[in-house]
């Protein structure tokens, strides 16, 4: 009798099993800018992307097709619900300029439920 290992769990599995215990990862994607942002396009291609958006450069969420807010206006978007939220890292953070900065962030891919 031959039994079959099952195929490894894809993130869109993970992203539909997060939704239906109402639970929320955080994903790092580190690396090179272009890599990182290429391989986040790939992941995209398999996931629920609607109420989906992406923080930082306009350019990089119109390339996979995700509305878009600056770094600034994240408060705007407090509360809401989102199935998917990409914090584009290499764009910086909202803190004011009299605040210490820590290190540029990489880009940051959120599955929610």
């Amino acid at each position: 009798m031959t039994t079959h290992a099952s195929p490894a769990p894809t993130w869109a599995d993970l992203q539909i099993a997060l939704a239906a215990h109402g639970h929320r990862r955080l994903v790092l994607v580190e690396g090179d800018q272009q890599s990182a942002l290429s391989w986040i396009q790939q992941q995209l291609a398999d996931l629920n992307t609607s109420h989906s958006l992406w923080i930082g450069n306009p350019d990089h969420a119109d390339a996979v097709g995700l509305p878009h807010i600056q770094a600034s206006q994240y408060r705007q978007w407090l509360g809401r619900e989102t199935s998917l939220l990409i914090w584009d890292g290499w764009q910086g953070n909202p803190r004011t300029p009299s605040r210490h900065s820590p290190a540029p962030c990489r880009p940051v891919a959120c599955c929610s439920g």
